[in-house]
């Protein structure tokens, strides 16, 4: 018999791996509807509930675009982490959201495959081009480029796969992470 060792994981590690346990569930549960756009917005949906109960309570989850000082505007963004002490603008079910009081991006997708990192990337490169005016935001310590970029999926090609891709379109730069349970 061979010993295994012990893995130490961090305190909340088991915490997140039932969560995603949870997350892909409603996934699995989502396949069922036919509609793609209500696929779409109810996967979009379990991320923003996810994270709004994680986050402090000073950031709030929605989505929308974001516009800068320079008038450069995303288009629609599937999840926008945003300080809860910043304007948004309110034209319709989703919001317009000022540059400086924007902390993070998330594209959610189903699957995560070469097209839709295509999608995502192209999306988060409209994010990566906005002006933040540094002496209209509030930071504490080292600050962080920001708004992050980041991209959620629930299934996904192997990692090579999507290094390949990034590095074809010279992303290498464009994205701060991937999630994909």
């Amino acid at each position: 018999m061979v010993k295994q060792e012990s893995i130490i994981r961090p305190i909340l590690y088991n915490y997140f791996d039932k969560a995603a346990d949870v997350l892909m569930a409603q996934y699995r549960r989502s396949k069922e509807q036919k509609s793609s756009a209500n696929l779409g917005k109810n996967r979009e949906l379990f991320c923003k509930e996810f994270l709004s109960k994680i986050l402090p309570p000073k950031l709030k989850v929605d989505s929308g675009e974001i516009w800068d000082s320079e008038s450069h505007k995303t288009g629609q963004l599937d999840v926008v982490i945003s300080r809860d002490d910043c304007p948004s603008l309110h034209i319709g079910s989703d919001n317009i959201f000022l540059s400086e009081g924007v902390m993070a991006v998330i594209e959610v997708k189903s699957v995560l495959d070469r097209n839709k990192l295509k999608e995502a990337g192209k999306s988060l490169l409209s994010v990566s081009e906005l002006k933040v005016n540094i002496g209209a935001t509030i930071s504490c310590g080292e600050a962080l480029e920001r708004p992050l970029r980041l991209v959620f999926a629930y299934e996904g090609a192997l990692w090579e796969t999507l290094l390949k891709e990034i590095q074809q379109n010279n992303w290498v730069e464009l994205f701060e992470g991937f999630i994909v349970l």
